[in-house]
């Protein structure tokens, strides 16, 4: 009921002409509402899995905005998890990480953090992990009736990277076998997880947010010094110009002497981290 009258009331603010003009318009409405529902669905079943309850909704700060914050208090500890919502197939990069390509969820993460910080002053505050949680309606294939929700669950579950200290794990999910339905991971028959897992030991999960933090620093600084050349990145097939809304007015083109793409070379996941690591300490 609630997803039917924020979307007529958001129609209505659109403009009813638009949206009811044509049968495949007035089809998007019912397709929106639909993916709403789903949405809706599976984050109920995905808080259910483990221990923490939302916190905060579109909290503001200096950076941005978080969509939502969650926590989880065992005893002294209070644990944080940073959720954004997401329209695309977005996936958690630990590599376009420390490219500086995409450092939206640790900085999310360290406000979150900060936030927290203030509401529980006698509590550890720890961060538990980051996801992105993609909006969609998927199509499974419809096997037996029983598992029809489980794919949809699969397919609906957030991206992101956990932080494997104290319990943070077994708040997140209560299940230590088979593939999560609610967090990144998958558990071998012996309770361990998996390789394929996007989950990282505490120090891991810190370099990640000081190296997040660094590079906002660094951005902010090559502002305030003026610097404005165009140096899109590349990798592989991917550019910096591929989405971006200012690709045809900013001049950039390598047919021009002096302009070429900032090609980003192939890096896995430890090397990522290392990297970042070996930063910090030349910092230091």
């Amino acid at each position: 009921s609630f997803i039917d009258e924020s979307v007529e009331e958001a129609i209505t603010d659109y403009g009813n002409s638009v949206l009811y003009s044509s049968a495949r318009n007035e089809y998007m409405i019912v397709r929106m509402k639909r993916m709403l529902e789903r949405t809706v669905w599976a984050l109920t079943k995905q808080l259910s899995a483990g221990d923490f309850q939302p916190s905060a909704y579109e909290f503001r700060f200096a950076n941005g905005k978080i969509d939502r914050i969650d926590t989880c208090e065992d005893g002294d500890k209070v644990y944080v998890k940073v959720l954004d919502y997401k329209t695309g197939s977005k996936a958690f990069d630990v590599v376009a990480l420390y490219h500086g390509l995409q450092l939206q969820l640790m900085v999310y993460m360290d406000a979150a953090v900060k936030a927290e910080q203030k509401k529980h002053k006698e509590q550890e505050v720890i961060p538990a992990g980051v996801f992105y949680y993609r909006i969609q309606d998927p199509l499974v294939d419809k096997q037996e009736e029983a598992s029809v929700e489980e794919a949809l669950l699969k397919e609906l579950k957030p991206d992101g990277m956990i932080n494997l200290k104290d319990e943070v794990l077994h708040h997140l999910e209560h299940r230590t076998e088979g593939e999560s339905l609610a967090v990144p991971v998958k558990f071998n028959k012996n309770g361990s997880l998996a390789k394929s897992s996007k989950a990282v030991p505490e120090e891991e999960f810190q370099i990640m947010m000081r190296h997040a933090a660094r590079k906002v620093e660094e951005t902010h600084q090559s502002i305030l010094r003026g610097e404005t050349k165009a140096s899109p990145y590349r990798r592989g097939q991917e550019t910096g110009c591929d989405y971006c809304k200012y690709r045809h007015v900013c001049g950039f083109d390598v047919k021009v002497p002096g302009y070429a793409y900032r090609d980003i070379g192939k890096m896995s996941k430890e090397e990522a981290i290392a990297a970042m690591q070996a930063a910090s300490k030349g910092e230091e």
